[in-house]
């Protein structure tokens, strides 16, 4: 039991850290996305600038680890290795279940 608690905390850290090696990206994409609109005047109107984000297989790589950290985080919680998708079909049946009650 120790020993996959460790196992799943040093996979916690190596997910963390390719986060923190694409930090700029995010940060960049929020200063100029979300944090700040940037505009420029076009004629008689202002125009919205297009930000540059994280390229696409940034983006998507970065979904695939926020779901395995879930993942890992679910199984440190709940002291059992359960997939995310096996856990949000658990909570839709306590849903279900709550609600017919």
């Amino acid at each position: 039991m120790k020993q996959a608690f460790n196992q799943d905390l040093s996979e916690l850290e190596e997910e963390w850290k390719w986060f923190k090696n694409h930090e700029k990206k995010f940060k960049d994409l929020r200063d100029q996305k979300l944090a700040h609109i940037d505009v420029a005047k076009a004629g008689q109107s202002y125009e919205l600038k297009k930000a540059p984000g994280p390229e696409w297989g940034v983006d998507k790589e970065a979904m695939q680890r926020l779901i395995r950290i879930a993942e890992l985080l679910l199984t440190i919680l709940q002291k059992q290795d359960d997939g995310f998708d096996q856990c949000v079909e658990l909570a839709r049946q306590d849903a279900r279940d709550f609600w017919e009650i």
